[in-house]
């Protein structure tokens, strides 16, 4: 007897037409999530998503109605604690990430419109609020810490407080980007039990307890290495203004 395998339940919430068609159908042509719904208000979505809750939803954050999509994620999470959600933004930045209680963190992905362009962004997105994990862009993570992951047009320089070595920023990195140990390997072309190895001593460098089984290692390793990161506000060219316009998706 043939079983089917259940997929990963989803709902979007975005209010332009165009992009949301755009962003249905290249995730229903993955086959990998059965689409419940397109809603283009908070309110209306949050009133569906109750009665028929998904186990995630990519909400963008402006939306037509008085809520923002970060507020429709807040209030849908108080009600449906295991729901994973992913925001999406055409002006992402880390303020907008370090204005959620840290208490939210856990099953929120920050993805930038532009990332929309590489569905396999959006795949491990979502993959990783299900999980409980955290995922975020790599538009907005520190520059310097993964030069070849992330978008060198980026108009954030970093200067890093973190002592991790050159290898383990580029884990950790991977690792707020949502990545699995898995795809960690497969992308540095090393070995998972490599990767596990240099997890591990991330934790004890960041003072992560792998063992607290009231916290999430993997979340909590990624708030504590942003935090010893300082993000700083270079000048921007008008080359490069020109350029992050053109790539912007909105």
């Amino acid at each position: 007897m043939k079983t089917t395998t259940k997929l990963p339940r989803l709902a979007i919430i975005e209010d332009e037409p165009l992009f949301a068609n755009m962003l249905c159908d290249s995730l229903e042509r993955t086959e990998q999530f059965t689409l419940t719904g397109w809603y283009q208000d908070g309110t209306t979505a949050i009133e569906d998503i109750l009665q028929n809750p998904p186990d995630a939803i990519i909400a963008d954050v402006m939306l037509t109605g008085e809520m923002t999509g970060l507020e429709v994620g807040t209030t849908l999470r108080d009600q449906l604690p295991e729901l994973g959600i992913v925001i999406l933004s055409g002006t992402l930045d880390i303020a907008l990430i370090e204005s959620l209680d840290p208490n939210y963190w856990y099953g929120w992905s920050f993805l930038d419109k532009r990332s929309v362009r590489d569905i396999d962004s959006i795949i491990c997105a979502v993959n990783a609020v299900i999980e409980g994990n955290v995922a975020i862009d790599k538009f907005i993570l520190p520059s310097s810490i993964s030069t070849a992951y992330t978008d060198r047009s980026n108009k954030n320089r970093v200067t890093s407080n973190t002592p991790l070595t050159k290898r383990q920023q580029e884990i950790i990195s991977l690792v707020a980007q949502g990545y699995t140990n898995a795809a960690i390997a497969e992308r540095l072309f090393i070995s998972e039990r490599t990767v596990e190895h240099h997890l591990s001593t991330i934790y004890t460098i960041l003072g992560v307890y792998a063992t607290d089984t009231t916290k999430h290692p993997r979340v909590e390793a990624v708030l504590n290495w942003l935090k010893t990161t300082t993000l700083v506000q270079a000048s921007t060219t008008p080359n490069h203004a020109a350029s992050n316009n053109e790539e912007s998706i909105c």
